[in-house]
């Protein structure tokens, strides 16, 4: 069932971002540091767990392209517990994603 739901918030993500991200909830990340990842970062995030989409999205908007980003897949991942979404968060998530979207718009 995480699979599933996995796919169907990659496919809402990439929709939002106009990318084909597979995976923007992977809890590894790595930044060159750069003046648009400094501006990215330093503003508050909308939401809890859609703020992978949100820092792609804010990169893509200030001028990063797509071609400079790379998706790497880890060789192996142990989940932690305690990260587990319930469904009031995965519906909080969804409104959020929307909100997202009209912000990465304006």
């Amino acid at each position: 069932m995480r699979h599933y739901v996995g796919r169907i918030f990659a496919t809402i993500s990439g929709s939002i971002l106009g990318i084909g991200v597979c995976d923007t909830q992977c809890g590894a990340k790595w930044f060159r540091e750069c003046d648009a990842l400094r501006s990215t970062l330093g503003r508050r995030f909308r939401s809890r767990w859609g703020f992978d989409v949100e820092i792609i999205g804010r990169l893509l908007k200030s001028g990063i392209e797509e071609t400079q980003m790379r998706e790497v897949p880890l060789n192996a991942w142990q989940d932690v517990g305690g990260s587990k979404i319930t469904l009031n968060s995965g519906l909080r998530t969804l409104i959020d994603l929307a909100l997202i979207r009209r912000d990465l718009r304006r």
